[in-house]
């Protein structure tokens, strides 16, 4: 029965209009991002520092080693307005494609034919990993699609350490030793942790669906609360040493900071994200007799 009720629900959270809206809108702000990376190296192959070149290659730029893919694609780019929506919407379209479903089948009263007919524990851990995974797919897809088009185009050089001003990977940030000497673990690294907060803000958000009764506020809770965690974060970085270290998942989530991201400041805010979610979910789903 647990087999069934997991493949009913992942069947449901895929086919879902909604996921693919979410996944259209992330794709979009993805593909606008390579457009702009892409354009802005062809442009330096173009018009920029000819003597540079030969027969079409670069032989000598003292700047070569800042334009590369691992500082282009999306999670590292930070100029265009593109990338800016991509972590802006995040929030949004994780949650929208499947974490306030549960609301709307509770108020339909699918929950007193379904959940006598699986049992209350199948039906809620099915329903948890369905969101989870629609949250984390809708992420993840975009990144690996902007990454993929980028290195097609621009080239695979190692970052140097000695650009770190280029770079925007800070002495003492999160993997900061991979992005020089790894770069594509790194970049593989970034995508899998953006996933794993696009399933848990999708679970936070199925959470609130047992406590608020609105749909709307359900999904626009998690934006509202990262963008709140950002201007704390942007409050608090006069607090700071003379490097200020970043609360922001907005921040966080990137590749690239403009301050310090630490590691055990990610840990803190996915196990908060986690811990509240799951025990919402357990306390007022799987143990809870009211439908």
């Amino acid at each position: 029965m647990m087999g069934k009720t997991v493949k009913l629900e992942l069947k449901k959270a895929f086919s879902n209009p909604w996921f693919f809206l979410s996944l259209a809108v992330l794709l979009l702000c993805a593909l606008m991002s390579t457009a702009y990376s892409i354009d802005s190296y062809q442009n330096i192959l173009r018009n920029g520092f000819p003597h540079y070149f030969e027969n079409g290659k670069m032989t000598v730029n003292e700047y070569y080693a800042t334009w590369n893919c691992y500082q282009k694609w999306i999670g590292s780019e930070l100029v265009s307005l593109a990338s800016t929506l991509f972590f802006t919407l995040l929030p949004v379209c994780a949650v929208l494609p499947y974490a306030s479903a549960f609301h709307q089948e509770r108020k339909a009263g699918y929950l007193r034919v379904v959940v006598p007919q699986c049992g209350r524990k199948p039906y809620f851990l099915a329903k948890t990993l369905a969101v989870f995974l629609t949250g984390a797919v809708v992420v993840i897809l975009p990144l690996v699609v902007n990454f993929l088009a980028v290195s097609a185009f621009v080239p695979a050089t190692a970052p140097q350490v000695n650009y770190s001003f280029y770079n925007y990977v800070l002495f003492g940030d999160l993997w900061a030793d991979l992005f020089f000497d790894q770069p594509l673990l790194y970049v593989l690294l970034y995508i899998l942790l953006d996933g794993l907060f696009g399933g848990l803000l999708a679970l936070f958000a199925f959470a609130l669906s047992f406590l608020i009764p609105n749909r709307v506020v359900i999904l626009v809770l998690p934006l509202l609360l990262l963008l709140g965690l950002d201007y704390l974060s942007t409050m608090a970085a006069g607090f700071w040493s003379s490097t200020p270290m970043t609360i922001s998942l907005l921040d966080l989530l990137r590749a690239a900071h403009n301050a310090t991201a630490k590691g055990w400041v990610v840990a803190l805010e996915a196990g908060i994200l986690a811990v509240f979610s799951g025990a919402i979910i357990w306390l007022r789903g799987v143990r809870s007799e009211v439908y």
